[in-house]
């Protein structure tokens, strides 16, 4: 029933003309929205990258020996977000998710090429300058050159008859046995490591060890312990505090899956700072 002296249809004419105003209208303020969307994500993704970045890469300045190799190619930093809108977190100063990716390293770290990637939940962001994070699963990929250089400068530093008289020459990964072939001084001996998760650490093994052919005891003793060590070599990259999961050889990465609590984005940046040969 119309309003006496509306004419009839016109009020309904007036309804349907508001329609369209009102998808524009709408369809305005989700742009709108996602505009915010995604300049809070940049902003907050160069914020975080930037803080870390900057601390990864302050060894650069400290070493003026390396100090042009850095500065040329640097440790990159990237983030990204997942799918659920983080706007909503804005006025709690949390973030529901976050992906951080630190590497391929530099040529002028030791473990040249491996990258280390968090998927963070959980975030708090009331500080800009060091994120909390409250859980991250982390994935550590290591390539052979990184191996070849560690296991390298090990023997260096460690001196004596393994410094002077061997050298790794090859690095093989073997992802049907799930195992690493070494190779020194061009075929005089061969050694055969296994990456390994044993009680929540990721560890590497010694498997076996032969000189031209044969099994040689002595030289198994000597390079056992600089087997041992090597994984801390590359958990360093992590924060304090994450236990394996699980690892996996592949033909040109051994993937490490971590899990870890609690830590801020200057736990990441310290973590990640370059390690560099011994001469």
């Amino acid at each position: 029933m119309t309003a006496p002296g509306t004419p009839q249809g016109q009020l309904p004419s007036r309804r349907r003309a508001a329609i369209p105003l009102i998808i524009i209208f709408l369809f305005t303020i989700l742009l709108i929205c996602l505009g915010i969307e995604l300049y809070t994500r940049h902003s907050i993704g160069n914020q975080v990258a930037d803080s870390i970045s900057a601390e990864v890469n302050k060894n650069c300045t400290d070493n003026p020996r390396d100090e042009q190799s850095c500065a040329t190619v640097g440790v990159p930093v990237r983030t990204s977000f997942g799918s659920t809108p983080i706007l909503f977190g804005l006025s709690s100063k949390t973030l529901p998710q976050i992906n951080v990716r630190i590497g391929p390293l530099p040529p002028a770290d030791l473990r040249v090429g491996t990258v280390v990637q968090f998927d963070a939940k959980d975030i708090d962001y009331s500080d800009s300058t060091n994120l909390h994070f409250g859980s991250a699963h982390a994935t550590l990929a290591i390539p052979p050159q990184a191996l070849h250089n560690i296991i390298n400068d090990e023997m260096k530093r460690q001196g004596g008859a393994l410094a002077g008289a061997l050298t790794v020459t090859n690095v093989t990964y073997h992802p049907d046995s799930s195992t690493i072939g070494l190779q020194l001084n061009n075929g005089l001996a061969d050694l055969t490591i296994a990456p390994k998760v044993r009680d929540g650490q990721f560890v590497f093994e010694l498997t076996d060890a032969s000189v031209v052919g044969f099994r040689h005891q002595a030289l198994v003793q000597g390079l056992r312990s600089i087997i041992l060590e090597l994984s801390g070599k590359y958990l360093d990259l992590l924060p304090p505090g994450f236990t394996a999961e699980s690892v996996t050889v592949h033909e040109k990465s051994i993937d490490v899956e971590l899990n870890g609590t609690n830590f801020t984005s200057q736990d990441l940046a310290q973590a990640g700072q370059t390690q560099r040969s011994r001469r």
